[in-house]
């Protein structure tokens, strides 16, 4: 006589693996907490250090050159950045331990999801704090490097940069990618259960393939609500989680890296001359170093007689080499053919960046299942 087998949906039984994840993951939690003496302190001063590791690599790969244009001030800056940055994880990372424990205690699906979607009310809140620091740290900075801003003005400037980044995501593609790596140390908890239910998912489409496409149907029954009899080697091993984690992350920063160095390695910017023609008009090509209006951005300007364009050179001086190069574009070429060209470079290395992050998630995805090893 057949054995009578409770149906559940699909969607139970990947937020009753997602659930026993987070369970065992809380678990272990709980069993390292009370060995470790100060734990509140070590959680602290691991968040300065990651806030500030996150810090040095934003401003590195993101604007190098303010380090050359403003190196005390991106020194001292680091400061109230690390210490203000942990402050906030540390008190999220302890709300997300409730969170998720409330969330297991739940025994309906849809109170599940509500509880640890607050985790997107956190990663926000912390995009918020993220700016204030950089606000308020700045302003306090210019009193001490006697060069002092007003608060409204420097807020001011955020808050268009921001505003910015959410109307036009592609042409503020730099700053961007400083908010994704200001905001690792926040988005940790949201990484966690996303990387979670991604296993729970395949681990239930590949239980329902197996009973698919199994060929002896009494032998193979399998119950998806079945606990867990062993806990899966990401979380039981620290040096496997390490090197995949670390492999994701560095993969992903590079492709991230990649796209946002388009659309060429100058990182020219072209603007038409509209709103002042005077400024092109009747000037040979010359080559000067400038500040834009109401921003804190410096940038190297080079005009040409009679050309309704000019190029914003962001950085470092261009060499006599790079400057004779652009001088012949200005010259010698259309700059709507200019604009396509870096249009169409553009838009390859986007996909390119896409398409090895997908590959990198796939590759993840057999780590994760045993198929293939990391290195």
């Amino acid at each position: 006589m057949p054995s009578e087998k409770t149906s559940q949906h699909p969607a139970s039984n990947i937020v009753n693996e997602w659930r026993s994840s987070l369970k065992l993951l809380v678990d272990r939690y709980e069993a390292y907490r009370p060995r470790e003496k100060y734990f509140a302190i070590r959680l602290f001063i691991f968040f300065i250090a990651l806030n500030v590791l996150c810090y040095w690599l934003g401003i590195l790969t993101a604007f190098p050159y303010l380090m050359i244009q403003k190196p005390v001030e991106y020194l001292l800056l680091q400061i109230p950045v690390g210490l203000l940055g942990a402050s906030f994880d540390s008190l999220s990372f302890f709300i997300t331990v409730w969170i998720a424990k409330n969330a297991i205690n739940s025994h309906q699906t849809w109170k599940f999801l509500i509880h640890l979607s607050l985790d997107l009310v956190i990663a926000f809140l912390a995009t918020m704090w993220v700016v204030l620091v950089f606000i308020i740290s700045g302003w306090a900075l210019s009193f001490f490097l006697g060069t002092p801003e007003v608060l409204g003005e420097r807020s001011g400037i955020y808050q268009d940069r921001l505003t910015q980044a959410l109307l036009n995501p592609l042409s503020n593609l730099r700053n961007i990618y400083f908010g994704a790596i200001m905001g690792i140390s926040a988005g940790l908890p949201s990484f966690m259960h996303l990387y979670m239910f991604v296993h729970s998912m395949i681990k239930q489409l590949k239980a329902k393939l197996t009973r698919l496409f199994s060929q002896n149907s009494s032998s193979t029954s399998f119950d998806s609500n079945a606990p867990l009899e062993k806990p899966h080697p990401l979380l039981s091993n620290s040096k496997y989680w390490l090197k995949l984690s670390s492999s994701f992350f560095l993969i992903c920063l590079l492709c991230l890296y990649y796209m946002w160095t388009f659309p060429s390695k100058s990182k020219l910017r072209w603007t038409n001359c509209i709103s002042k023609p005077e400024v092109c008009a009747e000037q040979e090509l010359l080559f000067e170093y400038s500040q834009l209006q109401n921003t804190s951005t410096d940038y190297y300007e080079i005009t040409h007689a009679g050309d309704p364009a000019r190029i914003f050179y962001e950085g470092a001086a261009p060499k006599s080499k790079q400057l004779s190069i652009i001088a012949q574009h200005i010259q010698k070429r259309d700059f709507k053919e200019i604009r396509r060209e870096e249009h169409k470079r553009r838009i390859w290395k986007f996909y390119a960046g896409i398409v090895t992050i997908f590959i990198s998630f796939i590759y993840g995805i057999q780590v994760w299942r045993g198929k293939w090893l990391i290195y």
